[in-house]
């Protein structure tokens, strides 16, 4: 779920994340999914270094559209290791979406069973 990304952030980096950053990142998530560029990439016949790249300037993108109006948010996004994190958990969820990576209905339920998977070890 967003909130485990929320905490694990807020954790592991010392990141001040609210739950108005948890909606922020699910602006981020929906955009993602919707975005026709990165739908292309992602269904064309292209290698998983190039649907990566391609996922990188779309959320980039994405980020940077906050700069103006949620400026406090983008700056957390912009720390190294929280875009690094942030990003990898949402080309994971992306890639489960668009089914490169098995079956998923969107990025809370990917991180849901991730975390199960941990717990349990299954």
């Amino acid at each position: 779920m967003l909130s485990e990304i929320i905490t694990h952030l807020n954790d592991s980096f010392g990141k001040d994340l609210s739950d108005e950053d948890k909606v922020n990142l699910q602006h981020v998530q929906k955009r993602l999914q919707e975005s026709t560029e990165l739908k292309k990439a992602m269904s064309a016949d292209n290698s998983d270094t190039n649907k990566r790249k391609k996922f990188d300037e779309v959320l980039m993108g994405i980020l940077l559209s906050y700069v103006n109006d949620r400026f406090e948010f983008y700056k957390k996004m912009e720390d190294p290791k929280v875009k690094e994190y942030v990003g990898g958990m949402l080309w994971r969820g992306i890639g489960r979406i668009q089914g490169s990576h098995g079956c998923c209905e969107n990025l809370e339920i990917y991180i849901f069973c991730r975390a199960a998977k941990r717990k349990y070890g299954k």
